[in-house]
Formats: C-alpha cells, structure tokens, sequence
C-alpha cells in the first residue's frame, strides 16, 4: 500500500501536479516578459494557488522554471555517473545520449518544458546566467572521477568537454524553429557529437 506522501501518494501526486502548474505559469510568464519583470505573485496567480503556496514549493522565481530541467539534470547525472573513474569523453558522451533518448522516449512534456526553458534563454541573457549557475548534469561525472586516479586538468577537462557539447546542442535544438521534437534535441546531441570530434579527435 502506497503512502499518501510517497511519490505515487495522494499528496504526492498533488504536490506533482501543483509544481507543474507553477512551472507552467512561470514559463508562460517569462515568454511574454523580461526576466525581471515577472513576479513571483503573478507566477502564482496564474498557477491558481497562494503567493504563500507558491514560495513553499519553490523559493525563487528561478526555481520554478528550473523545475523540469533539474529533473533531468539529476537523470543525466545519474547516467554518465554510472561511466566511472576511467570515463572517456567517447564513453561519457554516449551516456548522455542514451539519457536524451530515453527521455525523449518516455517524458514528451519535459522534453517541452526544456526547450521552451532553453528557448527563452537564449533571448534573456540574465536567465540564461540564472540557469548556468543551476545545472548540475555532469555532477556524477565528476564525481566518479574524483575517485579515480585521473590529474585534476585532466578530469576538469574532459567534464568541459561534455558540458559545452550538451549546451551546444540544447542551445542549437531550442534555436531551431523548424523541429520542436524530441527527436530534434537527439539529432542536435548527436550533431555537436560529431562536430566536436572532428574538431578534437
């Protein structure tokens, strides 16, 4: 039998359904104005909740748009952390790959809320540097490097690596106005791959 606080829970799933709306409000929110202009009391009435609700789920306007992308940041992560100490950027970046694909398989909403995150980054400077201070995808490499024997340079660098290709892609992806697919980002991925090895190999 399910808790009622357990993710599948009652409160669960309303605590689910209650951040979704907020993310949503806020996404739409930011799309029809400047970053600094939208308030987190207007996020929440749009959402239908308290301005008290609101900061209780999360406590900055920032965190709310970053609701979906932490989400993934924390599947990535767990993906490329699985590489280990003698990850490659080859390795680590198949990893990633196979995260994107299984998400776009699986979660055609968040897919949507990214690229509509991303595509407000790209015209929002001040966003932008918001989320970049936020995204965590390539804590578990790092982690699992740090328990290896690899020289810090090194280990910087490969995570460097891996970070600006999966950027370029979701900057690429959310730039073209042609595909809003899933299936975009995967092409746009597996694009920066490619680009990034005939500029690196």
């Amino acid at each position: 039998m399910q808790n009622e606080t357990s993710p599948g829970g009652l409160r669960g799933r309303r605590r689910a359904a209650t951040e979704l709306d907020l993310e949503e409000a806020a996404l739409t929110a930011l799309a029809d104005g400047d970053f600094d202009g939208v308030t987190m009391e207007a996020i929440a009435a749009a959402a239908g909740v308290s301005v008290r609700t609101a900061f209780r789920y999360f406590p900055t306007k920032v965190d709310t748009v970053l609701h979906t992308a932490r989400q993934i940041s924390v599947t990535i992560g767990e993906a490329i952390g699985e590489v280990g100490a003698d990850a490659t950027v080859r390795t680590v970046e198949a990893s990633i790959d196979s995260a994107l694909a299984q998400l776009v398989e699986s979660d055609a909403g968040a897919v949507d809320r990214l690229r509509r995150l991303r595509t407000l980054m790209l015209g929002d400077p001040r966003l932008r540097a918001e989320v970049a201070k936020a995204e965590g995808y390539l804590s578990g490499l790092d982690a699992a490097l740090a328990a290896g024997t690899r020289p810090g340079m090194e280990r910087r660098l490969l995570l460097e690596i891996a970070a600006a290709t999966l950027r370029t892609a979701f900057d690429s992806w959310a730039d073209d106005e042609t595909d809003d697919s899933g299936r975009g980002l995967l092409a746009q991925y597996r694009r920066a791959r490619e680009i990034r090895a005939a500029l690196v190999d």
